[in-house]
C-alpha cells in the first residue's frame, strides 16, 4: 500500500502526485508544505486565516504502474 496526500485550501483541492511508502513520511511532508504555504503570507493576520484555510490528509492508494510504451511496466513512488 502506498500513500498520498489530499489537499484542500479553501478554494481549491486536489491531490498531490506523489507517492510514499508509509504514512508517517506522507504526513511529514504534509505538515511541512502546510508550513511552507502559511509562510508565504506576508501578514500575521493573513498567516492566521492561511492554518486555518490549508488543510490536508493522508490517503492510502494503490500503487500506480503506467506502461512506458515498450512493454515494461513502471511504478513511480517518490520517496522523501
Amino acid at each position: 500500500m502506498t500513500y498520498k496526500v489530499y489537499w484542500d485550501n479553501g478554494h481549491a483541492c486536489d491531490t498531490f502526485p506523489y507517492e510514499f511508502t508509509s504514512k508517517r513520511k506522507a504526513e511529514t511532508w504534509a505538515r511541512e508544505w502546510k508550513r511552507e504555504m502559511v509562510a508565504l503570507e506576508p501578514t500575521k493576520r493573513e498567516r492566521t486565516e492561511a492554518r486555518a484555510a490549508y488543510q490536508w490528509e493522508v490517503i492510502e492508494v494503490e500503487p500506480v504502474e503506467a506502461n512506458d510504451g515498450e512493454g515494461e511496466l513502471i511504478r513511480e513512488a517518490w520517496e522523501r
